[in-house]
């Protein structure tokens, strides 16, 4: 019946303008526009949902424009980030006869004027604001089919997982619900088009993907977007990770200084220090959180336990080197320790020469005369010790670096 009247009112008016007028009905496009759309709000409530049977929900139909990572803080798990929702519904109380109306197949009416959806965040932190910019009208199309376009920016929780950091990807959702029932109004996921997008200098968008839930307890239909983005880490190996591997290295060079430069230790300690620094840095980038603790984290304390460990040995060794000269060690195990290093030398030595009586009573001879003291235990400890922390520093780093393999 509505639709009735909308037509003859519009074929009068067509009727009058035309006879009226100078017969170009193109110069009273202006009024035939002006008429329709006061026609259409004639008797129209925006606090009413547009249909004509009350049980019909009205399905609104969301496609998602990403536009921007604005910020996402680890630190405190939020994510801000700016988007546009396209929504679309179809409008039963708005509809027209296009010839009726000079052709006229599309109108945009204010949506300050019409109904149009409420949009509420339910775990936004602090912002889930709409810009009034990009949702001064609604467009209409002839037979109903409504389009509203806005811009969101949202700041949601998120919690943060670190545990491969920096390698590590984040999985956030931004949900999306209207202040009426499902009974009243329904979701329905639309396409996401990211040709908008600008990126981010800290982290990548992965992918965005949209679903639509039923919350039974609340009564409402549940529109999300999940957003998971990847951390670029080329600053973090270039910075952090390169760095602390060269120290890493150069700290095994302690072994090699003479004991008698007086250097050993203050060199060890200067190491020392350097991870300690680093680790301090590390600590700023990384959430301060005990439910998930990264890797590189644990892999920093490692390497500073390992930098430990290398200042704790030089200053024992430096003690030996220095113990009263002319002595023997009369540890049991110091002497075997030596005894043991020195054999392997004269085994591999005899491999490569032929062994002869006379060369068997030589040897015989330098071992009755060989003496030793503390200077030759420190030597050797360095030795043993060189390779040891070198080992472990290499099992530790590609420990580290398979668990990274496996994640990415």
């Amino acid at each position: 019946m509505n639709l009735i009247k909308k037509t003859f009112f519009g074929l009068l008016l067509y009727v009058l303008e035309y006879s009226v007028g100078d017969g170009n009905l193109g110069s009273n496009f202006y009024q035939v526009t002006k008429h329709l759309h006061n026609l259409l709000l004639q008797n129209y409530s925006k606090d009413i949902h547009p249909v004509l049977y009350h049980k019909k929900p009205v399905t609104i139909s969301v496609a998602v424009v990403p536009k921007a990572i604005i910020n996402y803080d680890e630190i405190g798990g939020t994510l801000s980030m700016s988007l546009g929702l396209e929504l679309s519904w179809t409008d039963e109380l708005i509809r027209w006869n296009p010839a009726s109306f000079h052709n006229i197949s599309a109108l945009r009416i204010p949506s300050s004027k019409v109904w149009a959806p409420r949009l509420f965040g339910p775990n936004a932190f602090d912002t889930f604001s709409i810009d009034a910019d990009n949702s001064r009208s609604v467009l209409y199309v002839y037979d109903g089919t409504s389009t509203y376009t806005v811009g969101v920016r949202s700041s949601t929780l998120c919690s943060p997982n670190s545990r491969y950091f920096p390698f590590d990807t984040q999985t956030c959702y931004i949900t999306i619900i209207t202040l009426t029932s499902f009974f009243e109004e329904i979701f329905e996921a639309n396409h996401v088009s990211e040709h908008l997008f600008e990126e981010n200098p800290i982290w990548i968008l992965l992918s965005l993907q949209t679903s639509v839930e039923t919350d039974e307890i609340m009564y409402s239909s549940v529109f999300k977007i999940m957003v998971k983005l990847q951390r670029r880490h080329s600053f973090f190996m270039v910075n952090i990770f390169a760095p602390v591997i060269f120290l890493a290295i150069v700290n095994l060079f302690v072994f090699m200084l003479p004991v008698e430069s007086g250097e050993r230790v203050s060199y060890a300690i200067t190491v020392l220090l350097s991870f300690t620094v680093f680790l301090s840095l590390l600590t700023d980038y990384i959430p301060k959180s005990s439910l998930t603790i990264s890797l590189f984290s644990i892999y920093m304390f490692t390497v500073l336990v390992y930098s430990s460990l290398i200042t704790l040995t030089v200053i024992i060794i430096s003690d030996i080197h220095f113990t009263v000269e002319g002595q023997s060690p009369k540890s049991f195990t110091a002497r075997m320790v030596v005894r043991i290093m020195k054999g392997q030398k004269i085994k591999t030595r005899n491999v490569v020469t032929e062994v002869t009586p006379v060369d068997v009573h030589v040897d015989n001879e330098k071992k009755q005369k060989f003496h030793i003291d503390y200077k030759t235990l420190s030597c050797t400890l360095d030795n043993i010790f060189k390779n040891i922390y070198a080992v472990f520093f290499l099992l530790v780093t590609i420990f580290f670096m398979t668990f990274i393999a496996f994640e990415l």
